[in-house]
């Protein structure tokens, strides 16, 4: 971290104790971090995604995007 500081933030998906179908949340949280769909959701909110092999599939589809991810 720089001397002057810096913005630290994270996105993060829980699954609250107790949750009603705690095998459909993670079904779903599975479904989001696949890299084709990943790379809908990064396109559409335009955000730097973690998902490895996201960055692949931009650069054929979207190299300007790709470049700024």
């Amino acid at each position: 971290m720089p001397r002057e500081g810096c913005m630290l933030w994270s996105t993060s998906m829980e699954i609250p104790v107790g949750a009603p179908d705690t095998q459909a949340a993670l079904e779903f949280i599975d479904y989001v971090y696949d890299p084709e769909v990943q790379v809908e959701i990064a396109e559409y909110v335009n955000y730097v995604t973690p998902v490895a092999g996201v960055k692949e599939i931009l650069r054929k589809r979207d190299p300007a995007l790709a470049a700024t991810s």
